[in-house]
């Protein structure tokens, strides 16, 4: 069985729920209230989330967790 990391692009779990947040259309505030981190911290780490699995935007972000099956159409 992979890993959390080999199965969604070499995110780590964190940034596996950051993408979860992304795709659930989050704005960077918003997952930086819901992850108690800073605003800086979190546009890093957006990044992180876009760039490992060779994403080129939010869009791109909720297809792939889609796809992943990290979250569904409803929202959950």
């Amino acid at each position: 069985m992979p890993s959390l990391q080999t199965a969604y692009g070499g995110l780590t779990e964190w940034e596996t729920e950051m993408l979860v947040l992304i795709a659930r259309r989050l704005s960077g505030a918003e997952i930086m209230e819901r992850l108690v981190a800073a605003e800086s911290m979190i546009r890093a780490q957006v990044s992180r989330v876009l760039v490992k699995p060779g994403l080129r935007g939010r869009t791109q972000a909720a297809v792939f967790a889609y796809e992943a099956r990290l979250v569904r159409p409803n929202g959950r």
